[in-house]
């Protein structure tokens, strides 16, 4: 029976092969979209929100790495990660992983002159990414993502869905990533209605 079937199958390409197919081609950087917030490489920071994660439920990994080589390559000068621990769909402690990878990634950029770190973080149940409204301030402050989430895993109860919200801030203690007027702001995640959320606590 199935294989009568096989002649009428039609295959649709959506969500995540899409993103794929339009990093491989360079086709996401034709758009309206990239050309509204390539207005901000000149004099403002490229601000990149998303779960950092590989599980394939709401991000990959790799699709970060071919956009942060991507922007940097069409005159990015800085951007500034925010790391959203996903802790479902995946391992939980894989965080860890995670952020080591980006900070390796990042520390590339920056190598190549262009100012790239991660700038804030938390669990997804703790920071604007979900569907419960939760806003509020980071009370932690870590000089980097990784002492960041290896200082808040040690906390009773903290996991990467639970991990407490931080900010990476410099030598003076002054945030390293503000979203400041002139910036452009990409929120990033397979699930529409989580960018939504995001979009309204950002507006």
């Amino acid at each position: 029976m199935f294989s009568d079937l096989t002649e009428y199958c039609i295959l649709f390409v959506y969500s995540a092969k899409l993103v794929d197919q339009a990093l491989a081609s360079g086709k996401i950087y034709d758009g309206d979209g990239f050309n509204y917030i390539k207005e901000s490489f000149e004099n403002g920071t490229l601000h990149l929100i998303r779960l950092l994660s590989d599980g394939g439920v709401h991000s990959r990994l790799d699709q970060l790495q071919l956009l942060l080589k991507g922007v940097s390559e069409r005159g990015a000068k800085k951007f500034v990660c925010t790391s959203l621990p996903m802790g479902v769909a995946f391992l939980d402690g894989s965080n860890v992983g995670f952020v080591e990878t980006l900070e390796n990634d990042l520390l590339e950029l920056r190598g190549k002159g262009i100012d790239a770190q991660i700038a804030s973080g938390g669990g997804r149940m703790y920071v604007t990414m979900d569907r419960y409204e939760v806003l509020g301030e980071a009370p932690y402050k870590f000089k980097s993502a990784l002492e960041a989430v290896k200082t808040l895993r040690a906390q009773p109860k903290a996991n990467d869905q639970y991990l407490p919200p931080f900010v990476i801030v410099d030598d003076i203690g002054k945030a390293v990533g503000p979203v400041l007027d002139g910036d452009a702001v990409v929120t990033i995640n397979f699930w529409a209605d989580r960018m939504v959320m995001l979009a309204k606590a950002l507006t």
